[in-house]
């Protein structure tokens, strides 16, 4: 209650313009980037969990909502839009030019492995969990092409760690309208935040190793794939993906989503 309550009050009584980035969208209208309401949500739902049972885990979720909350919204500000993707920004770091992206891949990397840490993840397998709550960050992000794909992504990413995820859902679920209506997008910001919350569920709720790697290597398969083809063309060309994800994000179905 207290994450929807945030949202819903970001939103409808106002949100700070300085912590908002006029962008444009995929069909060529200006629209507020305004995914720090969902990064500050996240934390705020986290930290008060942490007054209850399970402070652990849910201290864990407050630093990897609200440091890569953050850390998105400096790529949403200050980003360089001609350099996109691992390869990308990890190219221009070689070559001395060390862009947003690079340090939101940087930061991101030290604030998964102490989410890690705090989760009491053994030290043999903390590179393990931390590149599965990094990836994952990621993984929303660039699923955040169409308004409201990430949110419901991470929506249904939600349903498996119920309670412990109630505010996440929560998030999410108060996210979803305003992104669909094209009111606001999530951005780096709000797709990091949202991404890296449900890396952490994803940990705690499936206790495993053998499941911790499996993730890993789908996410790994995810991420290089994305590196060499479009996610909206690979829907684009699946009739039933299509017809869903066009729900979705509120498009007509003339359009083409490509």
């Amino acid at each position: 209650m207290v994450t929807w309550y945030t949202v819903f009050n970001c939103v409808t009584i106002g949100f700070p313009r300085a912590l908002t980035v006029e962008v444009t969208n995929y069909e060529g209208r200006g629209i507020r980037s305004a995914g720090l309401i969902v990064a500050f949500a996240l934390t705020l739902g986290a930290l008060t969990g942490c007054i209850g049972g399970r402070p652990t885990e849910y201290l864990a979720l407050a630093v990897a909502a609200g440091g890569f909350g953050a850390l998105g919204f400096l790529d949403d500000r200050y980003g360089d839009r001609t350099v996109s993707g691992f390869r990308g920004h990890l190219t221009a770091a070689l070559r001395g030019r060390f862009t947003t992206g690079f340090v939101k891949m940087a930061g991101g990397a030290l604030i998964a492995l102490l989410c890690a840490v705090i989760l009491g993840t053994p030290w043999w397998f903390l590179l393990n969990d931390a590149v599965i709550i990094a990836l994952l960050a990621n993984a929303l992000n660039l699923l955040d092409t169409r308004p409201a794909r990430a949110s419901c992504v991470a929506g249904l990413l939600c349903i498996p760690a119920l309670p412990l995820s109630l505010f996440a859902l929560a998030a999410a679920l108060g996210w979803f309208p305003i992104d669909r209506q094209r009111k606001m997008m999530l951005g780096d910001a709000g797709s990091n935040a949202l991404g890296a919350t449900c890396g952490v569920l994803f940990l705690v709720t499936y206790q495993n190793d053998y499941v911790h790697m499996m993730a890993l290597a789908v996410l790994m398969a995810f991420h290089v794939w994305t590196e060499l083809f479009s996610i909206n063309a690979f829907i684009a060309r699946r009739p039933i993906l299509d017809r869903v994800d066009r729900w979705i994000h509120g498009t007509p179905p003339s359009d083409t989503g490509v």
